[in-house]
């Protein structure tokens, strides 16, 4: 319980209201400034309690020409304070008397029907302080404290429906880097986090030494271990060109794609995405003990119930899973009709099969999902590939090719009975990849264009890629 008064010397008789266990809260309005409030004065409010004792309760400044301070008590009654300030010439800060009166606890809260927490006599167990038992059950939340209310409320409203009594936290974020304006505040050896406009989770740097493979030089890579794109739009133009996660060899000037792991945090569109290339997670156990907790998962749930986690195997899986989930497909259709797409050019009566396979400077490679497209109000897919030219003296031009929207329609209409769900690698996670396609593949109906023709070839009659082989090269 929260009360406020502006107190002055004039109207200092007017008591403050509260409950036992709970929260006075006196607010002091001065009429005098000063340039640092903080460091030129101080404030200390010394409050009498009806059985005599005495406490020296510190004030603070709460902005503007503001001082609060806060004081709560299990003994009913009346409690008159006086201020003590350490500019006596300041009467709106000095000398003010007042009361807070405690009346008794009318809520259902144990902690204030009861009293505060401490350590029984017997030193074996917790108890309240009118000698209640006091079973210690909670969990910790580090980053708790820098979620807007907006946010953080949800989370704590939780903890009513359950058996949990506290919870711990991190009151300050005390490991920081102020991104805007370039400001290092850290630790050696720690990583540098980011309290980005009150919000969490929260962009996380580090830096790591590297050595370049061209020669051999030692250096240093700034590495972004989790980026949170809504808090700095900037960040994600960044990240999906690559240059977010590249460093510069100092001695020959080559610049690398640093591949070391990124959580993607898209809070407004609920998306969080991990990036985990294989040599740092060789194996899907490994991958999993990588991943954030199932508790992380419950509490972005409990802020908006759609979020989706995925986890991603190379860079330019995540750029491609940005897009798919930010355009609010369904990348299990979307793998679906990658996969149509290399079948059909892989094909033995297909010109540009044929080209690659004869070796004619053409060469397969994995579709890659590009956006959507609007043309005469109808949606279109935009992928790259199949095809890449490589001619001689010339650099790789990779193909691109447009994809009408029935096909995806064709393939959601499918996916519950013909391409489930995966399994979550981790709480929530899921790995959907043309690894995951390849068990159902053999089995999935036509979904192309041809599907809709009079001789729409049968399930079986749809050229199948050989999931013994590399899935992108089918010759």
């Amino acid at each position: 319980m929260h009360l406020w008064l502006a107190a002055t010397a004039a109207d200092a008789a007017q008591a403050t209201q509260a409950q036992a266990n709970c929260v006075a809260e006196v607010a002091l309005t001065m009429e005098k400034s000063y340039a640092n409030p903080f460091m030129d004065v101080t404030l200390d409010a010394l409050v009498t309690a009806p059985d005599g004792r005495r406490f020296k309760v510190p004030a603070f400044w709460a902005g503007g020409n503001e001082w609060r301070f806060r004081y709560s008590s299990a003994v009913t009654g009346t409690h008159a304070y006086r201020t003590e300030c350490s500019d006596p010439g300041n009467p709106k800060l000095h000398g003010v008397e007042g009361r807070i009166e405690i009346g008794p606890y009318r809520g259902e809260s144990a902690l204030y029907r009861h009293g505060p927490v401490r350590v029984a006599a017997g030193r074996r167990h917790f108890e309240h302080a009118d000698g209640t038992p006091f079973f210690w059950l909670g969990d910790t939340w580090w980053k708790l404290c820098p979620l807007l209310n907006s946010r953080r409320n949800p989370l704590l409203n939780s903890r009513r429906h359950d058996d949990r009594n506290f919870l711990r936290t991190l009151s300050v974020q005390a490991l920081t880097r102020n991104i805007r304006h370039g400001e290092h505040h850290h630790f050696p050896n720690q990583e540098r986090y980011t309290n980005c406009e009150d919000e969490a989770p929260m962009t996380m740097i580090r830096e790591m030494p590297v050595q370049c493979p061209d020669c051999g030089k030692d250096g240093r890579a700034t590495i972004y271990s989790s980026v949170n794109v809504g808090l700095y739009p900037s960040l994600k133009e960044q990240l999906l060109s690559g240059e977010l996660l590249r460093w510069q060899c100092e001695g020959c000037g080559a610049r690398r794609l640093n591949a070391y792991p990124v959580l993607y945090h898209d809070m407004a569109r609920g998306i969080l995405i991990q990036w985990m290339s294989a040599p740092y997670a060789p194996t899907l156990q490994s991958l999993a003990a990588a991943l954030p907790s199932e508790a992380d998962c419950r509490q972005f749930k409990a802020l908006r119930s759609d979020y989706r986690f995925r986890v991603v195997r190379e860079f330019d899986d995540l750029i491609e899973k940005i897009r798919i989930l930010e355009a609010g497909l369904d990348d299990r259709a979307i793998e679906w009709e990658k996969c149509l797409y290399s079948t059909l050019a892989a094909a033995p009566d297909d010109d540009v099969g044929q080209s690659g396979k004869d070796g004619l400077g053409m060469e397969f490679v994995q579709p890659r999902f590009l956006g959507c497209t609007e043309e005469n109000g109808k949606r279109q897919m935009s992928f790259s590939g199949p095809v890449v030219m490589r001619l001689p003296g010339f650099p790789s031009v990779p193909t691109t090719l447009t994809g009408p929207d029935s096909i995806y329609q064709r393939a959601l209409l499918h996916l519950d009975t013909h391409l489930p769900w995966p399994k979550a690698i981790k709480g929530d996670f899921l790995l959907i990849d043309q690894d995951y396609l390849k068990p159902f593949w053999s089995g999935l109906p036509d979904i192309s264009e041809r599907a809709d023709s009079s001789q729409a070839p049968t399930a079986t009659q749809v050229n199948k890629p050989d999931v013994d082989k590399p899935w992108w090269r089918f010759w």
